[in-house]
């Protein structure tokens, strides 16, 4: 019998609800440019394989409702994900490498080259990893996802079939973020709703790194 969402996080003593965080917007520098042009920041955002994020995350459910603190490292060759309660306790540990995957959950490490058969044999849900990676910047991971823009072409939503189930992501708050190496500044997503069927991913970021 696989184990429920709640052994994720057993070291929960109290439901914490997502909500807005406040911070202020990168400011634009004189000697960087601004990228505007919808096909010019997908493909930009497209090549950045190395990224940082942290904030918090909720999962919500018909039957339950938890959340914890996220950190994201993402890297061309792999990723570590770490969630932590409020309280500042780890209760889940992700490092991927070259396409290897290993969750530390409640002490216990489980290793899949499959990193969704993997999450789903632990949390009973079906979360779509490999497109989160794209999702998160707000760019479509699949060709023919559907994306529709604000009047100032950023994402507002975008729907997409992944692993033969309708995904629907929101965006309510953009960004400047630097990127360093090219001094180019580019509107990137701080809260993200994804949903699918009974499942609802909050997304509240509070710092990106690229």
């Amino acid at each position: 019998m696989r184990p429920p969402l709640r052994l994720l996080f057993t070291l929960f003593s109290i439901v914490i609800f997502i909500t807005g965080c406040s911070s202020t917007p990168s400011q634009m520098s004189t000697n960087g440019e601004s990228v505007t042009n919808i096909q010019k920041r997908a493909e930009l955002l497209s090549k950045i394989t190395s990224w940082k994020i942290k904030g918090k995350i909720a999962f919500i459910t018909p039957e339950e409702r938890n959340s914890a603190s996220l950190f994201w490292d993402n890297f061309a060759n792999g990723q570590k994900l770490n969630l932590t309660t409020y309280l500042g306790i780890n209760v889940l540990q992700l490092h991927s490498l070259n396409n290897t995957h290993t969750i530390e959950l409640d002490g216990e490490k489980y290793t899949d080259t499959n990193l969704n058969n993997l999450i789903t044999s632990l949390t009973n849900l079906t979360l779509p990893t490999e497109a989160l990676t794209h999702w998160i910047k707000a760019i479509p991971y699949l060709d023919d996802d559907d994306i529709k823009y604000s009047k100032n072409q950023l994402p507002l939503s975008l729907t997409s079939l992944y692993n033969n189930r309708e995904w629907l992501i929101t965006y309510s708050s953009y960004k400047p973020a630097l990127i360093l190496d090219q001094q180019t500044y580019v509107q990137l997503p701080y809260k993200i709703k994804v949903k699918s069927e009974d499942l609802t991913i909050n997304i509240v970021i509070k710092n990106w790194t690229i």
